[in-house]
């Protein structure tokens, strides 16, 4: 849309100054000198050229709003020059008439853009008869005898995938991820897969958390690689969240690795995965989330320990309890370090369970120490 709109004004520019231009009679020179108005449609045409090709690393050749953005500032900068050189020249009456070179760039412009507009209009409608579709990542096969009758919707989203419209791929991507998270449905686990490397960070979230909603222990190498590589930290915590649904203990050490994370919400999507797996592998590392400078991935942590039933991690929580969280007055020192050698001798939790419970405060994370302690107890 952006060519087109800065295509028809640099048409409407060229129109109106051929209708209202008495300037100089010397074309050359009008034409040379005038072309110091390039300066900022080639700016932005090279600016939106680039902002495209960073969005796609997947083009092999520069836009054509580059390549054009870069034929005009040099005609800007020759223009200039020849105006420099010929000290005799009036700019002012050459900047109207030199518009004239506007009209090429302009035609190309529109023509460019209405071409995309129709092949986006185009995509919407697709009816998804294709057999193939090729995305970002590779080629992703639609006419699979495992696509039963009954999943032309499927099909139709799997094939918007590969639109080149951003907005088409996000739509198609959030209505999977709704579609799956009900019906767990695998079919389309390779397709999804193959789209999980696109260009859209979107697209690549939406993809990541329609994957988890299958369950399907395919995705998760793919799955591990968006949470450990990805630039955006929304597609690494929404991977780590759909690792967590998949549950496949292939992904512990690979959620582990994130409790580092500079991002909070991969460290919180992470921990909370670690206590969906229940790996006592992810015991030490959560215990070392207690020291997280952010609450929610404290107390996820602590749930997460919880769920993983772990012993070696009741004193943990108890010791941490006790330096960070509880009500020193409402106890005596005695007490607590009875209830402690209560759990070292006999393995006994049930001291340290009532102590925290008198806790005054009884804020969300005393009670998620509380019931994590209660359910460790429950699995010894």
């Amino acid at each position: 849309m952006i060519r087109i709109i800065i295509g028809i004004i640099l048409v409407i520019i060229f129109i109106s100054v051929i209708l209202s231009d008495k300037g100089d009679p010397e074309i050359l020179n009008t034409i040379l000198g005038g072309s110091i108005i390039m300066l900022l449609p080639s700016i932005l045409l090279i600016y939106y050229g680039f902002r495209s090709r960073k969005k796609n690393k997947q083009m092999s050749k520069p836009p054509v709003r580059v390549i054009l953005g870069l034929i005009l500032l040099f005609i800007f900068f020759f223009g200039l020059l020849s105006v420099i050189i010929d000290n005799k020249a009036k700019i002012g009456p050459y900047l109207g008439g030199g518009s004239i070179i506007l009209l090429a760039p302009g035609i190309l412009l529109i023509f460019f853009g209405l071409r995309l507009h129709k092949k986006n209009q185009k995509a919407i409608k697709i009816n998804g008869t294709l057999s193939t579709i090729q995305t970002n990542h590779k080629v992703i096969k639609i006419d699979d005898p495992s696509f039963s009758e009954g999943m032309s919707t499927t099909k139709k989203l799997i094939h918007d995938l590969g639109a080149t419209n951003e907005t088409i791929r996000i739509h198609a991507s959030k209505a999977l991820n709704e579609s799956l998270y009900e019906s767990h449905d695998t079919t389309a686990v390779e397709a999804l897969i193959g789209a999980l490397g696109d260009s859209s960070k979107i697209v690549r979230r939406n993809l990541a958390l329609a994957l988890g909603a299958t369950r399907d222990p395919r995705a998760v190498p793919q799955l591990c690689k968006q949470a450990t590589t990805d630039e955006d930290a929304g597609s690494r915590s929404t991977a780590a969240a759909a690792l967590g649904d998949i549950a496949d203990a292939a992904a512990v050490n690979t959620l582990i690795g994130l409790l580092t994370d500079s991002d909070d919400s991969v460290r919180l999507n992470a921990a909370k995965s670690l206590g969906k797996l229940k790996d006592s592998r992810a015991v030490t590392p959560l215990v070392s989330c207690l020291e997280d400078r952010k609450y929610g991935v404290r107390g996820t942590a602590i749930e997460a320990l919880g769920a993983i039933g772990d012993p070696a991690a009741v004193e943990p929580l108890a010791r941490y309890y006790w330096s960070k969280e509880g009500d020193r007055r409402l106890f005596a020192k005695e007490a607590w370090e009875q209830a402690l050698l209560d759990w070292k001798q006999r393995k006994d939790s049930s001291s340290l369970i009532t102590i925290i419970k008198l806790d005054s405060t009884q804020e969300r994370i005393v009670k998620s120490i509380v019931s994590s302690l209660e359910l460790i107890r429950q699995h010894g």
